[in-house]
């Protein structure tokens, strides 16, 4: 049985009744034309036990050219536990969002995303410990697509779901991505993940289809394939999960746990590598472990946990990440490469673009609430000069060259095409230009002599 409707307003409530009575549909085809999650019962799900076939939206639109769609409340609200076949046409993130609340009812997408974890798990916790590490069960592909499978199904907003549900995941992550290598030891992990090891003897203990499954191309349902090698990207992942999981905490809990020993209660079982590279004796760590990957890499995205880690805990975090001699070389070079990759202005914007430039603009951000912390910017005794040295100059030309490229009216316009909404940042340019300002104030005649002068 199939059913196709086209023109469906949210603000109209008796759609969620209609599609009530169609619980013996196969295949369905929803072509909304406004969007009003207000009105629509998502606490009362419309469940199509047989429903194997959704199309949400019209396969007449052209994917830049869709109308903005704000919300997507009727797509998540639907329960399909025997879906195989999902369409979805739009131009707003927050659809592919809800197209993944559809994902997560999908029995054999849960069944799949378990085994993911386990595999996961068991490979982070192999590559914890270098006597182990020829026993890790997943390749790099491999790896990258359960880490991806398994972000998609738990966001940020489900952080402490996830933390109770897969303790041994999260302990492993942590400690994986934050524990201090010897040089070898992460030139062995490179050489390891690079090879295909799935060996045909995981298949009798884990889901012969979820192995198939991650062996498949699969890229991400927002982004596209990444322009970054598959171990930079798979990196990436593991960085944007532990700071999904870290920003997902209460600001007490971690504090709260570590006074406990984080014992005495089942809800601190996922916490112990948290409280030690975050609030315990493993902070030393955090910070040049968080750099070590980045400088392999160049992923600016990798350095998203340690910049929420400033933010939320300066007096702990700050004098490790000035002690650290390659933070502004490294992240000017991050942000000079960005620039030149988005030049001439005909270069490809892509989501993986934008959202680098997410990355590398709150990374500025970051780095100028260290410097005002710690009153290196700002104050008549400036003592930037001494902190940046010979990167000073660097610095300040990639962060007007960044100002330039945003403020570009034919790259914003390409910009809103793509995300297919309108794109305004002045307050954070603002910042970023009394912050250049700032360094140039710092800095004496005779230096200045060959600095050009920006003005907006």
């Amino acid at each position: 049985m199939s059913l196709t409707l086209t023109s469906v307003s949210e603000t109209d409530v008796s759609i969620q009744d209609i599609l009530r009575q169609c619980t013996s549909l196969k295949n369905l085809v929803l072509d909304p034309s406004d969007f009003d999650e207000d009105f629509v019962q998502t606490e009362t799900p419309v469940s199509f036990p047989q429903l194997t076939s959704l199309v949400f939206g019209s396969t007449q639109w052209s994917y830049k050219g869709a109308p903005d769609i704000e919300t997507a409340g009727l797509l998540k609200s639907l329960y399909v536990p025997a879906l195989t076949d999902l369409s979805v046409f739009g131009s707003d993130v927050a659809l592919l969002e809800a197209a993944l609340c559809i994902e997560a009812s999908m029995d054999q997408l849960q069944e799949k995303t378990h085994q993911c974890f386990l595999l996961s798990t068991r490979t982070l916790q192999a590559y914890c410990d270098p006597s182990t590490f020829s026993s890790a069960p997943l390749c790099t592909p491999a790896f990258r697509n359960a880490l991806q499978l398994i972000g998609r199904t738990y966001p940020e907003k489900q952080a402490k779901k996830f933390r109770k549900r897969y303790p041994d995941f999260v302990n492993a992550l942590f400690s994986f991505a934050l524990r201090s290598r010897r040089e070898a030891d992460i030139s062995q992990i490179e050489r390891s993940l690079k090879n295909c090891h799935c060996r045909e003897s995981w298949l009798e203990e884990y889901t012969p289809t979820a192995l198939r499954y991650l062996h498949t191309t699969y890229p991400h349902p927002t982004f596209g394939p990444s322009p970054y090698p598959v171990l930079a990207y798979t990196l990436g992942l593991i960085f944007v999960q532990a700071r999904a999981l870290f920003k997902g905490l209460h600001s007490t809990t971690l504090h709260n746990a570590a006074s406990k020993n984080g014992e005495g209660k089942r809800q601190y079982k996922g916490l112990q590598q948290m409280i030690f590279y975050l609030v315990g004796e493993g902070v030393r760590y955090t910070v040049s472990s968080s750099f070590m990957w980045y400088k392999r890499t160049q992923y600016p995205i990798i350095t998203g946990l340690v910049l929420s880690c400033l933010i939320h805990s300066p007096s702990r975090f700050i004098p490790d990440f000035l002690a650290h001699s390659d933070a502004v070389p490294v992240y000017t070079s991050s942000l000079q490469r960005f620039i030149n990759s988005q030049q001439p202005k005909n270069a490809i914007l892509t989501f993986h673009a934008y959202y680098e430039a997410d990355d590398l603009q709150m990374l500025l951000a970051t780095l100028c609430y260290v410097f005002i912390n710690r009153q290196l910017v700002f104050t008549e005794s400036s003592a930037l000069p001494k902190y940046l040295g010979n990167s000073a100059h660097s610095l300040y030309n990639a962060i007007i060259g960044f100002v330039r490229l945003n403020g570009d009216e034919q790259y914003i316009t390409r910009l809103r095409l793509l995300i297919g909404e309108s794109y305004e940042d002045d307050v954070g340019l603002t910042l970023l230009v009394a912050f250049a300002q700032a360094i140039r104030d710092s800095m004496s005649e005779i230096e200045l002599a060959s600095w050009p002068i920006f003005s907006q």
